[in-house]
């Protein structure tokens, strides 16, 4: 879902990329909500369908970042810069070298940007840390019932937790 990578004006395109870039990030962060909120449900398919779907829009934000790097590389050649050059160019500075209303619309996208990925690793971070949560519990109910079954080998017609009776089965049954 990329761009197209035909090179009519570059600034229109940067400033189309970062757009897309924010709708992007806008998706991932509702696929992270919804990723919360299964785990708080404890939905295990829709945790993997969600985590399906978030590789796939990761792959497409990787593409939609290559298409923005090749642009900046255009401007920047442009101007007599390098490759390595372009890629430390911040969008302040390519800002700086478009006109007003060029200008305005990059540094409004990027602000947009900014936002909507500060919003995203807030919630990452949020996610993150009901997962640890969640793991942390789990380890630790399945730790109390290996203490209380430690010496226990099986259980007895009654249910209860008999002792083994420290052979192997296979020598118990020749």
């Amino acid at each position: 879902m990329t761009l197209d990578v035909q090179c009519n004006d570059p600034w229109n395109d940067l400033t189309a990329l970062l757009g897309q870039l924010e709708s992007q990030h806008g998706r991932l962060l509702e696929l992270t909500e919804d990723k919360l909120s299964a785990v708080r449900r404890n939905d295990l398919l829709r945790m993997v369908e969600i985590e399906r779907a978030q590789r796939r829009l990761a792959a497409e934000i990787r593409s939609t970042e290559q298409a923005r790097r090749k642009r900046v590389e255009t401007l920047a050649g442009t101007w007599g810069l390098n490759e390595k050059a372009a890629g430390r160019l911040t969008l302040k500075e390519l800002a700086s070298r478009a006109s007003a209303p060029q200008a305005q619309a990059l540094t409004e996208r990027g602000a947009a940007l900014r936002l909507a990925m500060a919003r995203l690793a807030r919630t990452n971070r949020l996610t993150s840390s009901v997962c640890r949560e969640v793991l942390h519990h789990l380890r630790a109910v399945f730790a109390s019932v290996r203490e209380s079954l430690a010496l226990a080998a099986g259980y007895s017609g009654s249910g209860v937790a008999v002792a083994s009776s420290g052979r192997p089965l296979f020598d118990t049954i020749g």
